[in-house]
């Protein structure tokens, strides 16, 4: 499944416009409960990019309207750190 673009702020990440267009692109129907899989851009120690990755489980916020993940903080790691299949 395609990395959802979203940002990890403070465990609770509401969904931006962009992350929306991804989920979109990606053919997803979002679903109370659901496991995606994130990433938001980031990088190493000199600033060359190695973008974050981590896993969220979705939420509907009906007094908000709106969606959001509850960020699996155990879940963080860096592009640099998948091994090459």
């Amino acid at each position: 499944m395609k990395r959802i673009y979203l940002y990890p702020d403070s465990g609770r990440a509401t969904f931006t416009i962009g992350t929306h267009d991804d989920v979109r692109s990606a053919g997803i129907v979002l679903e109370e409960g659901m496991t995606l899989p994130f990433y938001c851009d980031d990088a190493d120690d000199v600033g060359r990019p190695d973008d974050l990755f981590f896993d969220g489980v979705i939420h509907y916020d009906a007094d908000r309207k709106q969606w959001y993940a509850i960020i699996n903080v155990n879940s963080f790691r860096h592009a640099s750190d998948e091994k090459p299949r």
